[in-house]
């Protein structure tokens, strides 16, 4: 019985290093976790706000249009500094469904420049595009927000 109660724990100072150097891990493992996320969340509004700059529905000219069978987008791509590389344009039908086609780099305009799609079907109540920008210094690509909707009208 007297072996017990002679016992010791460990000294305070070693029980206060123990709680310095876990604190100090466990700050080191939440800052490798939560920085990294925060700045791909930071990077990613700033690309996406450049983004939604660049692209334009062309309206003025009556060549945006649709038709019973298909519908027809201008869409103008504003030069600048951020690499779209793909164009999601969708289109909303009268009873509220939604269809959308996506255009590959190869498809879409150059800087100042205006190219016409024709999109199946027809009867569209409105259009939308939003740009895939490149996400870092990898191959992947990421769908932004949409940088611009126009109601359409019939061709005449």
């Amino acid at each position: 019985m007297k072996r017990i109660l002679n016992k010791k724990g460990i000294s305070p100072i070693i029980a206060t290093i123990l709680l310095i150097l876990i604190t100090v891990a466990a700050a080191g493992i939440i800052w490798k976790a939560v920085i990294p996320m925060i700045n791909k969340s930071l990077s990613k509004v700033t690309v996406g706000q450049g983004a939604l700059e660049e692209l334009e529905i062309v309206t003025d000219n009556g060549l945006t249009c649709t038709r019973s069978l298909n519908t027809s987008v201008q869409i103008r791509k504003i030069p600048g500094d951020v690499e779209i590389t793909r164009i999601k344009i969708i289109v909303t039908m009268a009873d509220g469904s939604t269809n959308f086609t996506i255009i590959n780099k190869t498809q879409m305009p150059d800087d100042n420049n205006v190219k016409s799609y024709i999109i199946y079907p027809g009867n569209v109540t409105s259009v939308a595009v939003a740009p895939f920008t490149r996400v870092g210094n990898t191959a992947n690509d990421e769908e932004q927000e949409i940088a611009q909707q126009v109601s359409i009208l019939p061709c005449k």
